[in-house]
C-alpha cells in the first residue's frame, strides 16, 4: 500500500497505514487478514562547509570585518555561525576559526582561515640643518613617518666631517626590519654658512734695522 507524509526540516517522520485504506483488496479474496507495518520518512541533515576567509591588515590599522564563505547551503537560507580570530596585534599570522551556531537542517564542516598582520612601512629622514661657520653643531635630528603609538626604533644619525663653509651629507643608518616595521632611510643636508658679519684683518709687517755692509738684506 501507499502512505504519504510531508516533511521539510531534517528529522524522522512516521508514515502510518490504516487497514480500511486497503478494504477493496478483500473483494477479491475469501479470507484476508491485514498486517499493518508503518513506514518512516527520514530527512537527513545537509552537509555544508563554512570556510573562514583569509584576511590581512597592516600593523596599527583597524581590524577588518571577519567573514566566511558558505558552500552547499540551500539557496536563500541563512546559516548561523560566528567567525573569530586568534588574538595578537604584532606582525605575523593568526588563525581564523568558524564556530557554528544553531542550524537544525545542516551538518556543518568548518575550515580555518589565516589572518595576516603585515609589517608597517615607515621612513626615517634626516632633517636638513645649518649653522654659521665657527658655531657649534646643532643636535642632529630626524623625522619619522609614521610610528604607531609610543613605539620606538633604533637608528644612528651622523654628518659628513668638515668645518669650512659648504654642504655636508647627513646620513641615518639602522636595521631595515625592526619588530613590526620595514624601514627606509633618507639623507639630509648640513649647511655651514659663511660668517656674514664684517671682519677686519690687520696684517703687520716685520721691522728690522741693519748697518750697511754691501749685502742684500
Amino acid at each position: 500500500g501507499n502512505a504519504k507524509v510531508t516533511g521539510t526540516d531534517a528529522g524522522t517522520y512516521d508514515m502510518l497505514l490504516k487497514a480500511e485504506d486497503f478494504a477493496n483488496i478483500s473483494t477479491n479474496f475469501t479470507n484476508v487478514t491485514f498486517e499493518i507495518v508503518d513506514g518512516t520518512l527520514e530527512i537527513s541533515k545537509k552537509k555544508i562547509t563554512v570556510k573562514a576567509d583569509d584576511l590581512s591588515k597592516t600593523y596599527g590599522d583597524e581590524e577588518p570585518e571577519l567573514t566566511a564563505t558558505v558552500e552547499g547551503a540551500v539557496e536563500g537560507e541563512t546559516i548561523n555561525y560566528t567567525v573569530v580570530r586568534e588574538e595578537g596585534e604584532h606582525s605575523g599570522e593568526y588563525k581564523i576559526s568558524v564556530e557554528p551556531g544553531d542550524n537544525p537542517n545542516y551538518e556543518i564542516e568548518t575550515e580555518d582561515g589565516t589572518f595576516t598582520v603585515e609589517k608597517k612601512q615607515i621612513t626615517v629622514t634626516a632633517d636638513d640643518l645649518e649653522k654659521t661657520y665657527g658655531d657649534e653643531d646643532p643636535e642632529l635630528t630626524v623625522t619619522i613617518k609614521t610610528l604607531v603609538g609610543d613605539d620606538e626604533i633604533e637608528y644612528e644619525v651622523k654628518r659628513e666631517e668638515g668645518e669650512n663653509a659648504d654642504e655636508y651629507t647627513i646620513t641615518v643608518t639602522g636595521e631595515e626590519e625592526q619588530g613590526n616595521y620595514e624601514i627606509s632611510y633618507e639623507e639630509g643636508t648640513f649647511t655651514i654658512n659663511k660668517y656674514a658679519e664684517e671682519v677686519i684683518v690687520k696684517i703687520t709687517g716685520n721691522s728690522d734695522e741693519v748697518t750697511y755692509d754691501g749685502q742684500a738684506h
